[in-house]
């Protein structure tokens, strides 16, 4: 029989909102998919191509949530609020620098990414549009994922999982305005999916450099190279990890996209689900 522990309702307090936005997190994917997938077969693959491919670039810098955490909550637990800041920031300047120059690769190397996913001629043209606006939400997304490491660092896991309702709800309300009320398509997916996020980028940094810096002790400070270097340090590991993780599941898509459109549109579906 389990002994129960004094810290059992304190983990309780912050495991519970975190699996909690572990569920919420995957509902842009899924409501993309529910949406696209009722104007037609070659949009629901072309949308399997282009989040695969979109997939790679935003698992490689998970890093920057998962490093962020620990120092944030090691300098926060010794009172160290200047520490904690410069973390915080260094997070954020990373992920802008990281996000737009992803953007701009992804924008740029459109065709050959396709190429490389094995996308059908049919396929071509509705994935490079999604992809191509898709990218713009990227450097949000690296907000997003600092966001989540800071708070998490704090110990409040109620605050992200908040803003990813927010960001999920923002989606379903845009998607179908978007795609059949202005008749956009998949296009109106991509855009609905890049407001949201953008949303959610700006709750981040509202929420930790105006409304609760004072209460969480978030300095105006200018990170150093150290803070850099110890960010991505901790980010190598998790890099190589996750490289190896999203390589199988891209080579999955690649593999389904070269056996047809419907082959990859129903393992879109499938792998949603």
């Amino acid at each position: 029989m389990m002994r129960r522990s004094e810290f059992d309702r304190e983990i309780s307090r912050i495991a519970i909102p975190a699996l909690g936005t572990l569920v919420a997190d995957p509902v842009v994917s899924l409501v993309d998919t529910a949406f696209v997938g009722r104007i037609g077969v070659p949009e629901l693959g072309a949308l399997a191509v282009a989040t695969a491919a979109f997939g790679v670039a935003f698992f490689l810098f998970n890093f920057l949530s998962y490093g962020v955490t620990p120092y944030v909550a090691n300098a926060h637990a010794a009172g160290d609020t200047q520490r904690a800041s410069q973390l915080i920031i260094a997070g954020l300047f990373a992920a802008v620098a990281l996000g737009v120059a992803s953007s701009a690769i992804l924008i740029a190397g459109v065709g050959p990414i396709l190429d490389l996913m094995g996308a059908t001629a049919d396929v071509v043209v509705p994935a490079s549009t999604y992809l191509e606006i898709r990218a713009l939400a990227l450097p949000a997304l690296l907000i997003v994922l600092v966001g989540h490491g800071a708070f998490r660092g704090y110990q409040d896991t109620k605050t992200p999982l908040w803003v990813s309702i927010g960001i999920s709800v923002v989606n379903l309300v845009l998607d179908p305005l978007l795609i059949y009320g202005l008749d956009w398509g998949i296009a109106g997916a991509a855009w609905a999916t890049v407001i949201a996020q953008w949303v959610g980028a700006g709750a981040f940094l509202w929420l930790l450099l105006v409304r609760n810096r004072e209460d969480l002790g978030i300095e105006r400070v200018r990170p150093t190279r150290r803070d850099f270097g110890k960010l991505f340090g901790a980010g190598w590991a998790l890099i190589v990890r996750t490289a190896a993780l999203v390589l199988a599941f891209t080579m999955a898509t690649a593999v389904a996209a070269r056996l047809g459109t419907v082959v990859v549109a129903a393992h879109q579906v499938a792998f949603q689900l």
